[in-house]
């Protein structure tokens, strides 16, 4: 039981200083970093806004003496 509760202690350690970054992450093969691993800087962000989408087509106009289709 003691090694289970210090394997825990020495992996939950490991984990926080990975994520503290004192240890190097690791990169693909090469030595290059990942594009996902770059920091994006949010101050050089623009959002831009989608444009809105065409309307509909309007349907043809049917003669004035014409009965409304029939419903299914």
């Amino acid at each position: 039981m003691r090694w289970l509760v210090l394997a825990l202690v020495v992996l939950n350690a490991g984990l926080y200083a990975w994520n503290a970054g004192w240890l190097p992450r690791p990169t693909a093969a090469g030595g290059e970093v990942r594009p996902q691993d770059r920091q994006i800087n949010p101050d050089a962000l623009r959002l831009v806004a989608e444009p809105a989408p065409p309307p509909p087509p309007t349907p043809p106009a049917s003669p004035a003496g014409a009965p409304p289709p029939a419903a299914n």
